[in-house]
């Protein structure tokens, strides 16, 4: 029997929106601290590094099994036993004494925290009527995209006043009270759960789509302007506080400014690509994305390093990203109806491996330079364009863009 769908209520907004802002607030609350994390468990910048890539890892095995884990348990147990996880996790995390602690501490903080991501539109999508949908998808989306600007400058104060732990203290105290109110608060709202998982059908599932050219062409494209922003996410902090000096109140703005560039790629697909269509808006993205790049890479290789020289072209190469990300993200799912929530996971996999994966490779190259950095989001972007241009661009088999 159907729940009867309400109106958005206060508390239940304020649970969604906590839910997918959490993951996003774990990363940028506490990279302002890496550098000084580093002195502090006397270990090298790619190992502090680590805890954001294996962030990632645990982040992107989270979205492709919760989906289907909440549709036979229902959400609220699987809120509960992630948000549990990530509540040990992140309590023992500010208590460690060894950078492999931290580590694994991190991946499992996104493993159980990042449940939310998925769970909270599908909780949308149990809870309210259709109009009322996308109102509070709308919030959610504004959310995650205000966080990352949010994050680090307050993470920058926080480290200011006192360190790292402090940035893990104020994580736990959050999710304990994310715990409570989903223990005591929440009812569950998946009522007609599916009691079977059939594993044979989601991996012919898998199959069919990494052989699709049409979700190929859109994964690529993802995952690369991804890439380019990962390295941005991880490498930064030890190019601008350890190589600059900058302070990390100040590292925190840097990266906000950044982040002001993707809100205002994703605003302009949002009003330009009913006129343009979703291809080119994702074209145009990835054009902007290489000449702001290649310039990043020209400036910071042959005239110097500077904050404006790192910051100013890199809020360009993220309107290109902010642009790819919501058109990526509408036309991957068109074809696919039937398994649109299998698609979404692989998608959301693939995208945040591929982070971590970048990440992990930049990070070995640590050195006294931003090459590695700038290196990277350059290839990313020229990868993106070729990529995007090839699969997606030039596609022209009609039943690629018309698959069931």
């Amino acid at each position: 029997m159907n729940r009867t769908k309400t109106r958005p209520q206060p508390l239940m907004l304020m649970l969604l929106i906590a839910l997918v802002c959490l993951p996003q607030a774990s990363i940028g609350l506490y990279t302002p601290s890496l550098p000084k994390m580093t002195a502090f468990f006397h270990t090298t910048q790619s190992q502090v590094q680590l805890t954001i890539s294996l962030y990632a890892v645990g982040y992107a095995v989270s979205v492709l099994v919760c989906g289907i884990l909440s549709d036979r348990f229902g959400r609220k147990p699987i809120l509960i036993v992630g948000m549990t996880m990530y509540t040990v996790a992140t309590g023992v995390a500010l208590f460690a004494q060894s950078i492999v602690t931290l580590i694994v501490c991190r991946f499992f903080q996104a493993l159980g925290g990042c449940c939310g991501t998925v769970i909270a539109r599908l909780i949308t999508k149990d809870v309210y009527q259709d109009h009322d949908q996308i109102r509070v998808l709308t919030c959610l989306s504004t959310a995650i995209a205000v966080t990352p600007a949010v994050a680090p400058v307050v993470g920058g104060a926080l480290e200011t006043l006192y360190g790292w732990h402090l940035s893990f203290a104020v994580l736990l105290v959050l999710s304990v009270c994310m715990l409570v109110v989903m223990c005591f608060g929440f009812s569950e709202t998946h009522l007609n759960r599916n009691h079977q998982i059939n594993l044979r059908t989601v991996f012919r599932s898998y199959g069919y789509l990494l052989t699709n050219r049409y979700f190929l062409a859109y994964c690529l494209a993802l995952s690369l302007a991804w890439c380019a922003y990962f390295s941005f996410i991880s490498y930064s902090p030890h190019v601008l506080q350890h190589l600059l000096g900058v302070s990390p109140v100040f590292y925190g703005v840097c990266f906000a400014l950044v982040v002001v560039g993707y809100i205002t790629g994703t605003t302009l697909t949002r009003k330009l690509s009913g006129k343009w269509g979703l291809d080119r808006m994702i074209l145009y993205g990835s054009i902007l994305s290489v000449v702001a790049s290649l310039f990043l890479f020209v400036v910071n290789t042959f005239v110097g390093l500077s904050v404006a020289g790192i910051v100013l072209p890199m809020m360009v190469v993220m309107i290109g990203v902010g642009a790819i990300f919501p058109a990526c993200h509408a036309a991957v799912m068109r074809p696919f109806p039937a398994i649109v929530g299998t698609a979404s996971g692989l998608f959301f996999f693939i995208q945040m491996i591929s982070g971590a994966l970048c990440s992990f490779i930049v990070d070995q190259f640590e050195g006294r330079t931003q090459l590695p950095m700038v290196s990277a989001i350059l290839l990313s972007s020229c990868l993106l364009f070729v990529s995007f241009y090839w699969l997606g661009w030039r596609k022209q088999d009609s039943e690629v863009r018309t698959a069931a």
